[in-house]
């Protein structure tokens, strides 16, 4: 691996999913992660949706894919900071996972 791709993969951990820093230490079925949410991402996530007429998400984040024991899929019922949710969309960036949740009524 490169300089700076080995870099860039401590910065992840180090900076964006340094919870003094900008991410968020919560509860991810029952496992701690840190994640960095982005409403910016999440409005041009539901302004697509909207346009193809599917449902909104109503959160989206980042989290460190290494921070699970096995990867959330799409469609999968989980608690999220102790409310059901279920995983709307789920895309892996270099090991970054993005990770869109809708509300549900129950797990």
């Amino acid at each position: 691996m490169s300089l700076f791709k080995e870099q860039l993969t401590r910065d992840v951990s180090t900076t964006f999913f340094n919870p003094n820093e900008f991410s968020e230490t919560v509860s991810f079925n029952g496992t701690l992660v840190n994640i960095t949410f982005d409403e910016e991402r999440l409005e041009r996530f539901n302004r697509k949706n909207d346009e193809e007429g599917l449902t909104k998400g109503e959160l989206l984040f980042y989290a460190d894919a290494t921070a699970f024991d096995k990867r959330p899929f799409r469609g999968q019922r989980l608690a999220f900071k102790g409310r059901p949710y279920e995983v709307m969309e789920i895309t892996d960036e270099d090991g970054v996972l993005i990770i869109v949740l809708e509300g549900v009524s129950a797990l």
